[in-house]
């Protein structure tokens, strides 16, 4: 670390003749406006304190915020965890002035100045997203070259105003020196989530821009063909739709300012693309103004075939790209409203004449869709048949089409697998006591759950998947009381319980009279701690405990119904408390007898049901010399003309 000069750090008293230039007034009135505001307290305006750090792998913590963030630029840069590197140039804006107790008010604001390192993700600068929540920083205050105050401290990114409590009490600021600088910087849930959003968003942006290549490249290859079937027009008209409407819906030409940064020239591609989308657009009016001819039927089911292609082209292209650029591909499987909006002015095209609800191009397409549900369910592809499935709710919904019997078996088991998926790496961490990364696999079976939460209400099927979950979490619960680990088994039994609650299953039967047991046991474990701390003489963590467990047993009064034990331990502290103090009172050491006598009376109010008649005696004691020794104070108050103090005291007196 550099050696740091302490007269860089010096305290610069304000500028009134720059304030009162400045504001337009005369300088007497600066001066007088000056006293008003900062006497008594002394205040300096304080310069910028520069500070740097450099955070990496091996300064944060393995579950924290901040090593998320460092995953997400290590994925960016192609670069191995334990090499991102990001540094952080920061100012501290301080203000300063001492109270009236000798102590020094901070008013404290960091502000980033430069950012570098590995702050970009995939060419894409992501400083404004690297802002740090928190600070931990070292404050050193040096008075006359002594060191009066020593500390780390956390303090947020917004302006904060902190007391330092100085090892000698100061009432002025001449002289004195401030050193700051940065221990560490932390993120938080929202900082990550935000920083997540836009890395979401740029995954996109490659994702369509490969894309595009692809859809610009075929429909330029339709576009010089002058005979194309009206089917063909609606099919490319609807693709172009569905991507523009996705596109949109992401916001990549807002959100990531494509205007001036765009590495794979995706504002050309897409420039392209519209004209296509322009060219469709008016031939499919054309088409949809002609009557229909001969051989419509074939169109109309060259139509329907070539839908449930797309999106099934869409989902095999996903799987050839980096996982990165899949979603994008993968999205497009599902129908936009804008292709409902399509399918229907196609429907009334191909199916104006038609007779019989089954043969028009909403039944056939939704037929169509729950039969790709089943066949991607047959293998094993949960995600490709869950989309074709929505495919299908989406055209029962729009058309106000009769719900089949085979959507519904189908929809039930595709879910069932999805959730069961998640679930059943989750129960085999929960076995490996992985407790950790079996929270993160429920999550996302809770998170299926969520999205579809319509759908599993629908096809009832949400209670089978999460008692099996249960059923898994059950058997820890039991390893860890059997091995005495009460609270994690606990922790367990409250997590059962709240995801029967939330799932409207019913409570087991087995895990309410575990956690009756466990609560009980860990009642005991905190009595027994009791003991020990009166043993070892350690009351005031006994006197805390002593409440910790008292609250424990009303909270959980349906399980636990011992208190015999517990008003034993309390008549314990109590005792301890009031012999402490007649011993103390003996040695004429007033007011520390005072403060015990006065702790046994508060265990005596809260905890025991009888008065034990020696502690007043004792309290009466002590009251009968501290009155008059308090009168007494008053008194010479009161002779040196302090009439407020004299009357604080005799009121302490009386009271």
């Amino acid at each position: 670390m550099p050696k740091i000069n302490p007269e860089n750090y010096k305290l610069a008293p304000p500028n009134i003749d720059k304030f009162a230039e400045t504001f337009g007034v005369r300088k007497f009135v600066v001066i007088i406006i000056w006293f008003i505001a900062f006497c008594p307290d002394t205040v300096w305006a304080q310069n910028n304190i520069n500070s740097s750090i450099s955070v990496s792998y091996n300064y944060t913590d393995k579950y924290s915020y901040t090593r998320k963030v460092l995953s997400v630029l290590a994925l960016g840069n192609n670069k191995d965890l334990k090499q991102v590197e990001v540094d952080y140039n920061c100012d501290f804006l301080i203000e300063a002035s001492t109270t009236t107790n000798g102590n020094i008010k901070l008013h404290i604001l960091p502000d980033v100045k430069k950012i570098k390192g590995d702050y970009s993700y995939r060419s894409f600068d992501l400083r404004s997203k690297l802002l740090p929540s928190n600070y931990s920083i070292n404050i050193v205050v040096l008075k006359d070259d002594y060191e009066i105050y020593n500390e780390n401290i956390i303090i947020s990114s917004k302006a904060e105003n902190i007391v330092l409590e100085t090892k000698k009490r100061i009432f002025s600021l001449a002289n004195t020196n401030f050193i700051v600088n940065i221990n560490n910087i932390s993120f938080e849930k929202s900082d990550y989530n935000k920083l997540d959003e836009t890395v979401e968003k740029i995954n996109y942006y490659y994702g369509f821009n490969e894309l595009l290549s692809i859809v610009n490249k075929r429909h330029k290859n339709l576009s010089s063909q002058n005979k194309l079937q009206a089917s063909e027009v609606f099919l490319l008209l609807q693709e172009s739709n569905r991507v523009e409407s996705y596109i949109n819906d992401i916001g990549l030409m807002s959100c990531l300012d494509i205007e001036n940064n765009d590495p794979e020239n995706f504002k050309m591609k897409y420039a392209a693309f519209k004209r296509y989308e322009k060219r469709w657009e008016t031939l499919a009016d054309q088409k949809f103004s002609r009557d229909l001819k001969k051989g419509f039927l074939a169109d109309k089911q060259n139509y329907i075939n070539s839908l449930m292609h797309l999106s099934e082209s869409y989902y095999k292209e996903s799987l050839e790209e980096q996982p990165f650029k899949a979603t994008s591909f993968r999205i497009l499987t599902e129908f936009h409203a804008s292709d409902l909006e399509l399918i229907n002015r196609v429907y009334y095209y191909y199916d104006a004449l038609s007779y019989g609800e089954n043969i028009n191009v909403p039944n056939q397409l939704y037929d169509g869709f729950v039969a790709l549900g089943k066949k991607y369910f047959d293998l094993s592809k949960n995600n490709m048949a869950l989309s074709m499935l929505k495919n299908a709710r989406k055209l029962e919904d729009y058309f106000e089409l009769k719900k089949s019997q085979s959507y519904t078996v189908n929809m039930a088991a595709t879910l069932n697998g999805m959730i069961e998926s998640f679930l059943k790496v989750s129960t085999k961490a929960v076995a490996s006591g992985n407790m950790r990364f079996a929270e993160n696999y429920y999550r996302q079976a809770e998170k299926v759950y969520e999205e579809n939460s319509k759908l599993f209400e629908e096809s009832g099927i949400a209670v089978t998947p999460f008692l099996i979950y249960i059923d898994a979490q059950k058997k820890k619960a039991i390893a860890l009381a059997d091995n005495k680990q009460f609270e994690k088994s606990d922790e367990i039994i409250v997590n059962c319980f709240n995801i029967a609650e939330e799932k409207n299953l019913k409570r087991d039967s087995l895990l309410i009279q575990l956690q009756k047991t466990v609560r009980n046991e860990i009642y005991r474990e905190k009595l027994n701690l009791i003991s020990q701390k009166i043993d070892n003489n350690y009351l005031s963590d006994a006197e805390e405990l002593l409440a910790e467990s008292d609250m424990y047993r009303k909270d959980n009064y349906y399980f636990i119904k011992d208190k015999a034990n517990f008003d034993e331990l309390a008549y314990s502290v109590f005792l301890e408390y009031l012999q402490k103090g007649e011993i103390l009172l003996d040695k004429s050491y007033i007011d520390l007898a005072y403060d015990n006598l006065l702790k046994a009376k508060y265990i005596q109010s809260s905890y025991l049901t009888y008065e034990v008649e020696k502690l007043d005696k004792l309290l009466k004691l002590y009251s009968e010399p501290k009155i008059l020794e308090l009168c007494e104070q008053a008194r010479l108050e009161t002779w040196a003309k302090r009439s407020i103090n004299a009357n604080a005291l005799l009121d302490s007196a009386l009271s």
